[in-house]
Parts: C-alpha cells; sequence; structure tokens
C-alpha cells in the first residue's frame, strides 16, 4: 500500500494531515505577504496625507501674507530689499516644483518608496516656493499691494493645484 492511503490506527490520514498542513503554511505566507504589502500601501497613504496637510498649511501662510498685502502692511524689513533679486530664485523654486509634480505623476506606475520620496520631494519644493514668493512679495513693497496680492494669489493657486 501507499503511504497516501494509509491511515493510522487511530484513523487519521497523515498524507491528508501532511497537505493540509502545507495549505496552512501556504496561506499564513500569503497573508503574511499580503499584510506586508497593505502596510506598506498605508504608509504611502499617510504620506500623501501629511503632503497634502503641509500643502494646506503653506496655502493658509500665504492667504496671511496676502491680507497684509490687502492692508498694504506686508514691507521688507530692509528698504534696500528689491524684487529683482528674488525673481530668478523665485523662477527656479516654481521650475523645481513643476519637475516635482512630473516626478510624482511619474511615479505612480512605480512602487511605493518612490511614490513616498516624491511626495516628500513635492512638499520640500513646494515649501522653498511659498517661501520665496512670500519674500518676493514683501521685497515689492506695500507701495505696490495689488501686484504683491498677484504674485501671493499666483503662488497660492499653484500650490492649490498640486
Amino acid at each position: 500500500m501507499s503511504l497516501l492511503s494509509v491511515k493510522s490506527a487511530t484513523g487519521v490520514d497523515h498524507a491528508a494531515r501532511l497537505k493540509l498542513g502545507q495549505a496552512g503554511r501556504e496561506v499564513g505566507n500569503a497573508v503574511t505577504v499580503l499584510l506586508e504589502s497593505a502596510r506598506h500601501g498605508n504608509s504611502a497613504f499617510r504620506e500623501a496625507q501629511e503632503s497634502l496637510l503641509c500643502t494646506s498649511s503653506m496655502i493658509l501662510d500665504l492667504d496671511s501674507a496676502e491680507i497684509f498685502a490687502q492692508s498694504g502692511n506686508l514691507d521688507p524689513l530692509d528698504a534696500k530689499e528689491h524684487f529683482s533679486k528674488h525673481k530668478e530664485s523665485l523662477l527656479m523654486s516654481a521650475k523645481s516644483l513643476t519637475d516635482a509634480v512630473q516626478d510624482l505623476s511619474n511615479a505612480t506606475q512605480t512602487n511605493q518608496d518612490e511614490l513616498i520620496r516624491c511626495f516628500n520631494n513635492c512638499t520640500q519644493e513646494a515649501t522653498v516656493l511659498k517661501e520665496k514668493a512670500r519674500e518676493s512679495a514683501v521685497s515689492i513693497t506695500s507701495a505696490d499691494n495689488h501686484m504683491q496680492q498677484k504674485l501671493l494669489a499666483v503662488a497660492k493657486n499653484g500650490l492649490f493645484k498640486i
């Protein structure tokens, strides 16, 4: 007789027990892989939420600066501060943010680690843009508060569309 059809004296089929044990281990391994994938995917989701919260905070900061610009109270501390000093860095930070958003768009087809890296990069570049926009608006001075408001509104709109 073969081992597969042999039952012990207690009536237990050892081959079926062996197969059942193997199937249990395979299911356990598959569940472990599934849970790890879910945990890893959850970390990317949490990173996206954190990035969204940071961006919302940046928009609120630019809103505050825009309120000061509307009231005519957004002036530089140093009277020698001019917009021309900030123009190039403002443009470069806008380009860097555009590149980061493009990378994020491309990362949706890659792995979770790359997606997390791209979320972090977008948040960092958005922070730089917010700071550059605020510094640039302050350097315009309240004598041209309409231009300050436009600059802040454009930066805020850019962050909002991320």
